[in-house]
């Protein structure tokens, strides 16, 4: 005999409808693992994309960075600004003489690293007042922090680019003369004549404007100075002394002297150190990294002869 209500059968009969609307957990499943594979392709691309853009704001940035330190050649009799600011010198508004250099400041130093207003200050920084924007200084793509504020520059320029303005002096030379390029022969050497540098603009023309960078992104782990140094005459062998920065996804960003911008793709290990970790030694062997080396020994500087 059936004891079921109306009531009971059309409350079941609603149990068994709804029940036909909802996932299985072997369905839910399904899904999670479609989702969790579109996600897998789809990151990567991503991640290209982000980096794609990254690197167009780099050369975007530095090509800036160029037109300004040409202008400022133009206005200064074809003298390019200085580029020899003290190795772990902190910035000091009171120096005397005063301190000076295409941009002041050493990434050692706490107080440089994150004090953006000494970039755009044209009584110590001389493209301060043709570049008003700090951000230049800075690829977009470097997220270094210093006690929990982002570092300022990842810039630095070709140690055979620029002339002498902070004392004390190679023997033989004043202020306005070209650096002295002492990383270049291979042993450090401040008054070497083996290898070319800059001081004008007229004085490049080996390399020529177009094949001879100017500003490099620098590791983070690396970047102290204004400058960053290379060695081209391979005395202990190819070396890398200051390392460039990687971080389009193992690439950097380069300017030349004709103002032009390129990322360069690293194909070695060795130059690509990680991100994070201590300040990485100067002046080491260049390892996997060889042809890398090669490629930017022959952007940095020529021989004399």
């Amino acid at each position: 005999m059936d004891f079921t209500t109306g009531s009971d059968k059309a409350r079941a009969q609603s149990r068994r409808e709804k029940n036909r609307h909802a996932f299985t957990l072997i369905e839910l499943l399904v899904v999670i693992a479609i989702i969790a594979i579109l996600a897998a392709l789809l990151l990567p691309v991503l991640t290209r994309a982000k980096q794609k853009a990254q690197g167009i704001g780099c050369m975007n940035n530095t090509r800036q960075l160029m037109l300004g330190w040409r202008l400022y050649a133009e206005e200064n009799d074809d003298l390019l600004p200085p580029n020899d600011y003290p190795y772990t010198t902190a910035f000091n508004p009171n120096a005397n003489p005063p301190m000076r250099n295409w941009v002041v400041g050493t990434m050692l130093a706490d107080t440089d690293a994150t004090n953006w207003a000494i970039l755009v200050d044209p009584r110590f920084s001389m493209l301060a007042y043709i570049i008003k924007n700090h951000t230049l200084y800075k690829c977009p793509a470097d997220k270094s922090m210093v006690r929990g504020t982002p570092r300022v520059r990842s810039i630095s320029m070709n140690l055979a680019v620029g002339t002498l303005w902070n004392p004390p002096f190679p023997a033989g030379k004043k202020r306005g003369d070209p650096v002295g390029g002492g990383w270049l022969p291979g042993v450090y050497n401040d008054a070497q004549r083996e290898w070319r540098t800059y001081g004008k603009l007229s004085h490049i023309v080996k390399p020529s404007p177009a094949f001879l960078w100017v500003t490099v992104d620098e590791h983070q782990r690396s970047i102290n100075d204004a400058l960053f140094a290379v060695e081209c005459g391979d005395a202990q062998g190819v070396r890398i002394v200051d390392f460039p920065a990687s971080y389009h996804g193992g690439a950097c960003g380069f300017a030349f002297a004709d103002g032009h911008s390129e990322i360069k793709k690293w194909r070695g290990k060795t130059i690509q150190p990680p991100a994070e970790g201590p300040t990485l030694p100067l002046n080491v062997p260049a390892g996997d990294s060889v042809e890398d080396v090669r490629w930017i020994q022959a952007r940095t500087s020529a021989r004399w002869n």
